[in-house]
C-alpha cells in the first residue's frame, strides 16, 4: 500500500493504492501526491528468472528478489508502475516489462534499484535480450531498443511486419528472431543488423500460436494446449510432430537439448524427453498447488543447476529440486492415446485402445515403440504369452496368434453372456462371465471347445493364473469377498478364504493372492494348504483400481498414483506419481518394470530406479485477496471473503499497521461510516461494528425467503442495503432498504438497487439499477431520503460522486449535473470504455478517476464542467476499489 499525503486547505489526503501508500505534500498548491512508502498484500508470480545466485520474480506488483539457496529467502520487493508480467536477466541488470514500460533494474549486493524506464508504446507481453539489443513483444507489434549501454535502452524505430499486431512471444535462434502473433504463423526476421530487421518468411503452425521457444536445433510452438515441434531453423524448419501438451512456458534441462520442463495454460508442470518427437515422453507430471486467488496457472519457468523455479500465479514461486532426478528415470509416459486394459508377454505390451488392440514393443530399458494395431472396436486385453494374446469383445473370446505380420485369430469362443475376466493356462482359457458362470475353453480347437465349471457356489468376477495355480474372486451381495485358490489349476480342489468388503481387483504370485477392500490390501497366503491373511500397513488410503504381485512386492494402482509395498515387511516402499489417470497395470517380463494403461497412453515405471521424482515446494507466503476497501477516519478496511474484514490504521502518515479484524461468515458486502462498519450476509442479516472490530448490533432485514442481498452502501452514515426479491414467486424486483445506523431498523424502502453513491451538502447523487437511473435525493433529517430528481442512465454510467454544487457520473465520459434538478453542466474525459469497477471520487477541489485499463488519474476541479488533468498515479497493479472520506482517499 502506498500513501500519498498532503495538506490542502487544512485537510490531509491519503491514497492507499493496492497497498500503495502515497504522502501528500503540504507545500503543493495542486493535486500532487509524491510517493511516501510502499506495502504489499498479494504477490502474483507471472514470470521468473535466475542467475544461479538469486531468483527474480515478476509479481504483478513489481520485482521480488529471492536468495536461491537451499531454503530461498525473500531479499527485497521493488514496486514498479503497471502490472509486471515479464523479467529477463542480462548480467547484473534485469529488464522488467510492466504495463507498456521496460524498466531497467540493477542488483548491487542484495539491493535492487530502478535505473531507468523506457516506453514501448503498448502493453508488454515478452522480452528477449541479446548483447546490445532488446526486442519487446507488445499488444501492438515488436519494438527494438538499442542496449549498447545496458542501463539506457533507446528505441530505434525498427519496423517488424507481423501478420497481426498482438505479438505474445519472442525467441532468438542464431541471427533469427521468431515471433508468435496469435494466428497460424510464426513470423521470422533476420536480426543480423538488429536496428534494420529483415523479414525472411513465416513458419506455419497451430491455428492460434501464442508461444515460441528455441532450444538447440528445435523450435517449439504452442497454443497453450498443444506443442508443435520443428527441427532446423528459419523457413527451412521441418515439423516433426504435434505433442498433446502446452508449452507456453518452457525451460531446458541440462541433460540434453531435447529434454525440458514445460507448462501450458494450467497448473501442470511436465518434464519432457522429446528426443523422439513423435512420441515425446513425459518424465514427470505434477500440479502446483491451487491458491485462493484467481490466477491459478503456470506462466514462467527458469532452470539453473540443480533447481527449477516455477512462476505459479497466486501460488507464488515453486521450486523443484533436481538433484536426484537423473536417468534412468522412474517414470516414462508415452502418449499413445487412451488405453483401458493391458497385458505383457514376450517383450511386448498389448493394450486395448478405443480403436482396437495395440501391440507395443518394449526394450530392455523399458522404452516403448508402437508396433501395430488391429481388431477395431471395443476390446478387453486379458492375458498374453509368447506368441499369443487373449482378448474379448462382448461375449466373444479371441485367442490371437501374433507370430505373423498381421495377428490372426487362432481360436474363438462365444458365450451367452459378456466376458468380464479371463486368464491363460497354456492353450486353455479360464473365463468368468457377467452372469456369474465360470467356463474353460480349449483353444487348440477353432472354434474353441467350451465347458462350464462348477466352482461350488462361487460366481467369480476376477480370474488370475500363474505357474503355481489359478485364483478366482467373487463379491457377494452381503459385501464379503470370497477368494479361491486352485493349486496347479486343479479345479477339483480349492482353498477358500473370505475377506470383509467388496474387492476391486485380484492379483496372484505363486500361492500368494492380494485383494483390495475397504480395509486395505489383504494378502492371502495359500502355500500351507490353509489360507492365512494379513493387511498391509497404510493400504486403505485410496481406492485401488488394479493390483499386481511380483518380485516380492505388491503394486497398487489408485488414479494417478502407483504405490509399492514390500511383501516381507508389509511396509510401503515408495509412491510414484504417474501422468494421466491409470486404468490397469501389468508386470513387464523385463523386470523391474511396471506397465500402466492410462487415459493418455502407457506409462512405464522403473521401480528400482535410484532416481526419485522431485517434489515441488512453494516459496510463497499466504496471499491476501482483498476485493473491496472502505475508509473511516484513521482506518483502512479491506474485505477478503475468505477471511473477513481486516482493519488497518492510517493515523501515522506513511505508516500503515494492522489494527484488527471483523470475522463473520457469509458476508456479501460491507461499508463504513465515520464511526461504524456495516455488513450484510447471505442470510439477510445486517450487522454493525465499531471501527475497532467490536460487534455493536445485528438484525435481520425482515425480507421474504427468496430475497438475495446484493450490496450495502454507507450514505450519510446510514446503511443502504440493496436486495433482489420475488424472483421465485411474484417476479424479480430490486429495492434498497434504508436503515437506522444505531438500531438497524428499516426507515424506508427505495425502488432499485444502489450501484454507487456520493453525498455532499445534505444531498445524495446515486446510481441505481432496476430501474437504471441517476438520482438526487435530499436528506432533510440526515436519514430519510426524499427524491429531488431522476434521469435514465446516460453514457453507460458506472459510478457516482457528489460535490457541494454538482453531481458527477462516470461512464463513457465524466458528466457533471446540478445537485438538484440534474441539469447537465458539462461533459469531459470522452471517449472511454467503462468497466463496472471504474470509480469517480471527489475530495475538496481534487478529483480521482480509477479504471482497470489505466492508472488512477488526478484532476484539479476548476469548476463542475472543467476538471484539469494533473497526472496519472503510477501504481503497481490495476485499481480494484476506491474509497473517500473527509481526510482520506483509498485506492
Amino acid at each position: 500500500m502506498t500513501v500519498y499525503n498532503r495538506r490542502m486547505r487544512g485537510r490531509a489526503v491519503l491514497f492507499v493504492i493496492s497497498i500503495l501508500v502515497l504522502m501528500a505534500d503540504p507545500a503543493a498548491a495542486q493535486c500532487s501526491f509524491p510517493v511516501g512508502s510502499s506495502f504489499q498484500f498479494r504477490s502474483t508470480a507471472y514470470d521468473v528468472a535466475t542467475d544461479g545466485t538469486d531468483v527474480w520474480a515478476a509479481t504483478g506488483y513489481g520485482i521480488a528478489l529471492y536468495d536461491a539457496g537451499e531454503t530461498p529467502v525473500l531479499r527485497q520487493t521493488l514496486p514498479l508502475p503497471g502490472l509486471t508480467r515479464v523479467v529477463r536477466l542480462a548480467g547484473d541488470r534485469a529488464y522488467a516489462g510492466s504495463g507498456s514500460f521496460v524498466h531497467v533494474l540493477r542488483k548491487q549486493g542484495t539491493a535492487l534499484t530502478l535505473v531507468k524506464s523506457a516506453d514501448a508504446g503498448a502493453a508488454i507481453n515478452d522480452i528477449v535480450w541479446t548483447p546490445g539489443s532488446l526486442f519487446v513483444a507488445t499488444s501492438n507489434g515488436i519494438r527494438h531498443f538499442d542496449a549498447t549501454d545496458p542501463s539506457n535502452p533507446t528505441p530505434t524505430g525498427a519496423a517488424f511486419a507481423t501478420s497481426t499486431p498482438l505479438v505474445t512471444s519472442l525467441a532468438i535462434g542464431g541471427s533469427l528472431l521468431y515471433a508468435a502473433d496469435s494466428d497460424n504463423t510464426v513470423e521470422i526476421f533476420s536480426i543480423a543488423t538488429p536496428s534494420a530487421p529483415q523479414k525472411v518468411g513465416t513458419l506455419r503452425s497451430l491455428p492460434r500460436s501464442i508461444a515460441v521457444e528455441v532450444i538447440g536445433s528445435r523450435i517449439y510452438v504452442s497454443d497453450g494446449q498443444q506443442t508443435e515441434i520443428f527441427s532446423g531453423s528459419g523457413t527451412a524448419a521441418v515439423s516433426l510432430a504435434t505433442a498433446a501438451f502446452g508449452s507456453t512456458s518452457i525451460a531446458p534441462l541440462p541433460l540434453t537439448d531435447t529434454m525440458f520442463f514445460a507448462a501450458g495454460n494450467d497448473r501442470t508442470l511436465r518434464a519432457v524427453d522429446a528426443s523422439v518427437a513423435g512420441t515425446a515422453v513425459t518424465l514427470l507430471e505434477s500440479d502446483v498447488p491451487a491458491s485462493g486467488g484467481n490466477v491459478n496457472r503456470i506462466s514462467g519457468i527458469a532452470a539453473a543447476g540443480e533447481r527449477v523455479y516455477v512462476a505459479a500465479g497466486d501460488g507464488g514461486i515453486t521450486t523443484v529440486d533436481m538433484r536426484a532426478f537423473t536417468p534412468p528415470f522412474p517414470v516414462r509416459a508415452y502418449p499413445f492415446g487412451r488405453r483401458t486394459s493391458i497385458a505383457t508377454g514376450g517383450g511386448a505390451v498389448f493394450t486395448a485402445a478405443d480403436s482396437g488392440i495395440s501391440e507395443i514393443q518394449q526394450g530392455t530399458s523399458g522404452t516403448l515403440t508402437a508396433s501395430r494395431l488391429w481388431a477395431t472396436g471395443a476390446n478387453i486385453v486379458h492375458d498374453a504369452s509368447d506368441g499369443f494374446v487373449l482378448t474379448s469383445a462382448g461375449n466373444v473370446l479371441t485367442w490371437w496368434s501374433t507370430g505373423s505380420s498381421t495377428p490372426a485369430p487362432a481360436s474363438t469362443a462365444s458365450f451367452a453372456s459378456r466376458v468380464v475376466a479371463a486368464a491363460l493356462n497354456g492353450s486353455t482359457a479360464y473365463v468368468a462371465l457377467e452372469d456369474g458362470s465360470f467356463w474353460s475353453a480349449n483353444l487348440v480347437q477353432s472354434p474353441a471347445t467350451v465347458s462350464r465349471v462348477d466352482l461350488a457356489g462361487v460366481a467369480p468376477s476376477f480370474v488370475v493364473k500363474n505357474s503355481s495355480g489359478l485364483a478366482v474372486a467373487e463379491t457377494t451381495q452381503t459385501g464379503v469377498t470370497h477368494v479361491v485358490f486352485f493349486p496347479n489349476a486343479d479345479l477339483s480342489r480349492g482353498i477358500r478364504a473370505s475377506v470383509p468388503g467388496a474387492t476391486t481387483s485380484l492379483a496372484l504370485a505363486q500361492a500368494l493372492a492380494a485383494v483390495f477392500t475397504f480395509r486395505g490390501i489383504t494378502l492371502i497366503d495359500f502355500s500351507s494348504g490353509v489360507a492365512t491373511q494379513r493387511v498391509l500397513t497404510g493400504s486403505a488410503v485410496d481406492v485401488v483400481t488394479d493390483l499386481a504381485l511380483g518380485d516380492g512386492r505388491v503394486f497398487a494402482l489408485s488414479g494417478n498414483v502407483l504405490r509399492i509395498w514390500n511383501v516381507s515387511s508389509g511396509l510401503m516402499e515408495q509412491s510414484v506419481s504417474i501422468p494421466g489417470s491409470g486404468n490397469a497395470i501389468a508386470l513387464s517380463s523385463l523386470a523391474p518394470l511396471v506397465d500402466v494403461a492410462t487415459d493418455s497412453g502407457v506409462v512405464v515405471v522403473n521401480y528400482r530406479s535410484i532416481a526419485s521424482q522431485p517434489l515441488p515446494a512453494s516459496m510463497q507466503q499466504a496471499n491476501l485477496y482483498y476485493r473491496k476497501l472502505a475508509s473511516s477516519p484513521g482506518r483502512a478496511l479491506l474485505f477478503d471473503p475468505a477471511r473477513g474484514i481486516d482493519i488497518y490504521s492510517t493515523r501515522h502518515g506513511s505508516s500503515v499497521s494492522y489494527a484488527g479484524s471483523i470475522v463473520q461468515s457469509g458476508v456479501v458486502d460491507f461499508a463504513a461510516s465515520t464511526d461504524r462498519v456495516f455488513t450484510v450476509d447471505a442470510t439477510g442479516n445486517v450487522s454493525s461494528y465499531s471501527t475497532y472490530g467490536a460487534l455493536l448490533r445485528s438484525a435481520p432485514l425482515g425480507e421474504t425467503a427468496d430475497a438475495t442481498p446484493l450490496a450495502v452502501h454507507s450514505v450519510a452514515g446510514a446503511p443502504w442495503v440493496s436486495i433482489s426479491r420475488g424472483c421465485l414467486t411474484t417476479g424479480c424486483e430490486k429495492v434498497t432498504a434504508v436503515l437506522d445506523p444505531v438500531t438497524l431498523s428499516r426507515v424506508m424502502t427505495l425502488p432499485g438497487a444502489v450501484l454507487d453513491a456520493g453525498v455532499a451538502s445534505g444531498r445524495v447523487a446515486a446510481l441505481f439499477d432496476g430501474p437504471s437511473e441517476m438520482r438526487v435525493y435530499e436528506l432533510p433529517d440526515g436519514l430519510r431520503p426524499a427524491l429531488v430528481s431522476s434521469l435514465p442512465v446516460i453514457g453507460g454510467a458506472v459510478s457516482a460522486a457528489a460535490a457541494p454544487n454538482a453531481a458527477y457520473f462516470l461512464g463513457t465520459g465524466l458528466s457533471s449535473y446540478s445537485l438538484g434538478s440534474l441539469t447537465l453542466l458539462g461533459e469531459q474525459l470522452s471517449p472511454r470504455t467503462p468497466s463496472p469497477s471504474d470509480r469517480v471520487r471527489v475530495n475538496g477541489d481534487c478529483g480521482v478517476v480509477t479504471g482497470a485499463a489505466s492508472d488512477p488519474a488526478l484532476f484539479r476541479i476548476e469548476s463542475p464542467a472543467l476538471w484539469q488533468f494533473e497526472r496519472n498515479v503510477a501504481v503497481p497493479s490495476p485499481a480494484r476499489s476506491v474509497a473517500v472520506d473527509a481526510a482520506v482517499v483509498l485506492v
